[in-house]
């Protein structure tokens, strides 16, 4: 079992774990992997947002829109119509925001997340691995083989706390289910961010 080094995924291993022993199953000590980590979006708003808004007139207006949306029942609508067009020209950036992981170092940044799961010994294993909407987008993404886009575009439709399962075996990487809440009985639970 495997998580990210962001704040909540050891709870959630954590709480997985008390379920497991709950259920007389055993279940494994966490290895925090920091290439699971999330792409820095706080930094991606500082760094590429006041260029956006400056250069691009309808981002602006989104921005603008977003903000007037504020505690309104359009505020998540307005924002994701904003992070759509900012993650988009984050991953189509020309050059590096300085202090910025930027889209080609966390694509392979995630690729070698999978890679450090993926390469262990052994046949017929089993991974858990406990991360964010990014990283599942661009290793579906990477499974399919399909453009960097779609990595973000993925990871804009996933629910919390949704599985996305793959199968491995040497250098072969298969998306088996993606964004499945069966395990949340009750639809208030899908929710998203």
């Amino acid at each position: 079992m495997v998580c990210s080094a962001g704040a909540g995924w050891t709870c959630l291993s954590a709480l997985a774990g008390a379920r497991c022993a709950a259920a007389e199953l055993s279940w494994p000590e966490p290895v925090v992997l920091a290439e699971l980590d999330e792409y820095d979006l706080d930094g991606i708003r500082h760094s590429l947002l006041p260029e956006l808004v400056r250069d691009n007139a309808g981002f602006a207006e989104l921005v603008e829109g977003y903000h007037r949306s504020v505690g309104g029942p359009e505020h998540a609508r307005s924002f994701q119509r904003m992070f759509e067009v900012l993650t988009v020209h984050w991953l189509t950036a020309s050059a590096p925001a300085a202090g910025l992981e930027n889209w080609p170092a966390f694509r392979d940044r995630v690729r070698r997340g999978l890679r450090h799961v993926t390469d262990r010994p052994g046949s017929g294993r089993r991974a858990v691995l406990f991360t964010s909407g990014g990283f599942v987008g661009t290793a579906v993404q990477l499974a399919l083989g399909a453009p960097d886009r779609t990595a973000l575009e993925l990871s804009w439709r996933l629910r919390n706390a949704a599985l996305t399962e793959f199968v491995f075996s040497g250098d072969r990487l298969t998306l088996d289910a993606f964004n499945a809440v069966g395990h949340l009985e009750d639809p208030a639970l899908w929710t998203y961010r």
